[in-house]
C-alpha cells in the first residue's frame, strides 16, 4: 500500500504585493498556500485563487504571532524595494520583519525559509557580465541595498534550513517599479541615453521569479543555505529594448545622449538636495539608477538551474508583449 506524503503547507508574505501574488498563485497550482499582507482588497485576490488569507503587518511581532502554525514553508517576499528613503523606514520593513518572520517561523518549526533579497547587493558604478553568487559585495548602492544585505545575513544566520534568491529587475503587468519607472521618464522625455549602445542587462519576468520560488520550494536538501541568483536569462541590450517599447506604447524615443559624468554629478546634487528637504520625497534621478541605466550587469544563473532545477517559463519576448498589450488595456 502506497502512503501519500501530506501536501505541504507554505506561507507566503508580501502576498499581496506584485511579486507575491505571483508567488500564491504558482504555488497554489500544487501546494496549500496561506498568504499575509496588508491589503485587504488584495487580499480578497487571493481567496478567489483558493488561497487562505490571513491580515498581517510583519513590523508589528504581536500581529505575528500564530501565522506560521501548521506551515512547513515560508516565503518571505515582504518588502519595501526603492531606491530613496529613510534607513529607519527600511531597517522596519526589510530588516526587523525578517527577523520578526524568521523568529515565529522557527518557533512555528517550519522546515524551510525562502527569503527573496535583490540583485542589487551587485550593484556599482561599472559594468558586469555573468556575475556569480560567489562575487565579493561592494559597499552597498543605496539605503535599501543596505538594508537587504542585512536582512540576508539574518536568513544565513538563523538556524532554519533556508534558500536565498536574488531576482534581478522583475516586470510584467501590474510592475510597480522597473518598467513602470522606463514608461513615466519616457512620456515625460526626461529620458536621456546614458553610456553605450553596448549597454546589456538582465531581467526578471515576474512569473519566472515565481516558478524559481515554486523550485527552491520543493528543491532537495542539498540546496539549503545556498545563495541564487534568478533571470530570465534572455541577457538584452538595453536601449534598443527601451526604443522599441517606446514604438510600441506610441512614446517619445529616449534622448539626447549625456556624459554618464556629468548625469551622475547632477544625480549626487539632486540626493544632496533631497537629503536637506525630505519633505520634498524622492529625487527625480539618483546615482543608483543612473548606474541601472549606463552600465551592463547580467547574471549568472547557471546554479539556479544546476541545484533548484529552474528554467524560465515565460520568454522576454513574450514577458514584453503581455506587458505592452497589459498597459495598452489599463490606458488606452
Amino acid at each position: 500500500m502506497t502512503v501519500r506524503e501530506p501536501t505541504p503547507r507554505v506561507l507566503v508574505t508580501g502576498a499581496t504585493g506584485f511579486l507575491g501574488r505571483r508567488v500564491v498563485a504558482r504555488l497554489r497550482e500544487h501546494v496549500e498556500v496561506r498568504g499575509t499582507g496588508r491589503n485587504p482588497d488584495q487580499g480578497r485576490r487571493l481567496l478567489e485563487m483558493g488561497a487562505e488569507f490571513v491580515p498581517a503587518d510583519l513590523t508589528q511581532p504581536d500581529a505575528v504571532r500564530g501565522v506560521a502554525e501548521g506551515i512547513d514553508v515560508v516565503v518571505h517576499c515582504a518588502g519595501l524595494s526603492t531606491p530613496w528613503g529613510r534607513w529607519a523606514d527600511f531597517h522596519t520593513h526589510n530588516v526587523g520583519a525578517t527577523g520578526t518572520i524568521l523568529a515565529e517561523a522557527q518557533r512555528a518549526g517550519v522546515r524551510r525559509f525562502v527569503h527573496i533579497s535583490t540583485s542589487s547587493v551587485y550593484a556599482q558604478p561599472r559594468s558586469q557580465r555573468a556575475i556569480p553568487e560567489t562575487a565579493a559585495l561592494p559597499p552597498p548602492a543605496n539605503l535599501y541595498v543596505r538594508s537587504k544585505r542585512s536582512a540576508e545575513r539574518l536568513v544565513l544566520e538563523s538556524s532554519l534550513p533556508s534558500v536565498i534568491l536574488r531576482p534581478r529587475g522583475l516586470f510584467g503587468p501590474e510592475d510597480p517599479a522597473v518598467l513602470a519607472r522606463v514608461v513615466r521618464a519616457l512620456k515625460d522625455r526626461r529620458l536621456p541615453v546614458l553610456g553605450s549602445e553596448d549597454t546589456t542587462i538582465d531581467l526578471t519576468y515576474v512569473d519566472n521569479a515565481a516558478e524559481a520560488v515554486r523550485c527552491a520550494v520543493v528543491a532537495p536538501e542539498s540546496a539549503m543555505g545556498g545563495i541564487y541568483n534568478v533571470t530570465n536569462g534572455e541577457p538584452i541590450p538595453l536601449w534598443p529594448a527601451i526604443r522599441t517599447l517606446a514604438a510600441r506604447l506610441d512614446l517619445p524615443p529616449p534622448g539626447p545622449r549625456l556624459p554618464v559624468s556629468v548625469v551622475r554629478g547632477l544625480a549626487g546634487l539632486l540626493e544632496g538636495w533631497a537629503r536637506m528637504w525630505p519633505w520634498a520625497g524622492e529625487p527625480r534621478l539618483t546615482r543608483y539608477t543612473v548606474g541601472l541605466l549606463a552600465y551592463s550587469t547580467t547574471l549568472d544563473i547557471s546554479k539556479a538551474r544546476s541545484q533548484l532545477g529552474y528554467e524560465p517559463l515565460v520568454s522576454m519576448e513574450q514577458g514584453i508583449d503581455r506587458y505592452v498589450d497589459w498597459l495598452r488595456r489599463r490606458e488606452p
